[in-house]
């Protein structure tokens, strides 16, 4: 009996220490972790009624603001521009070139819009032309290599 329980002292011993041998060289790690726990904030409903506290009030100041009407007539300030720009031509000595200047700048944006428009519609008929082209191309080497799958494509584009 004493003999029984001396060998099963050994084994055990035997097991710890070849646990211990590998815990040493691999490292050691505890599996007492819940891993379906997710972290959940305390107080996440309080900042979700905070937010949309917050956002009530926004939408009660943007109504504000756009009820209300604006407070500058813009048409009184282009007639007292208009006034301005007399009194500038009448105590000017030379013609403002800027001004002379602005006509010859909307003429030069028509044109640049003009000249990107007929751009543009020179690329989409250059895509529309490739791609009935590569179509065309497709069909026609189809067709080849049904008729002989050795022969080269009939068409390279």
């Amino acid at each position: 009996m004493e003999e029984e329980r001396l060998t099963t002292v050994e084994r055990d011993n035997r097991i710890l220490l070849q646990k211990m041998a590998y815990i040493m060289k691999y490292g050691g790690s505890v599996d007492n972790q819940k891993h379906d726990y997710k972290k959940k904030s305390l107080n996440k409903t309080k900042r979700q009624r905070e937010l949309l506290r917050i956002t009530h009030e926004n939408l009660a100041i943007l109504k504000r603001i756009t009820a209300k009407e604006p407070h500058y007539n813009h048409l009184r300030w282009k007639h007292e521009n208009q006034i301005n720009q007399q009194y500038l031509n009448n105590i000017s000595k030379f013609p403002h070139k800027w001004r002379q200047g602005q006509s010859h700048y909307k003429l030069y944006q028509m044109q640049q819009l003009a000249a990107n428009e007929r751009i543009r519609q020179q690329v989409e008929t250059s895509q529309q032309q490739n791609t009935a082209e590569s179509a065309l191309t497709t069909l026609l080497n189809q067709k080849r290599g049904s008729l002989d799958p050795k022969s080269p494509p009939l068409i390279k584009i």
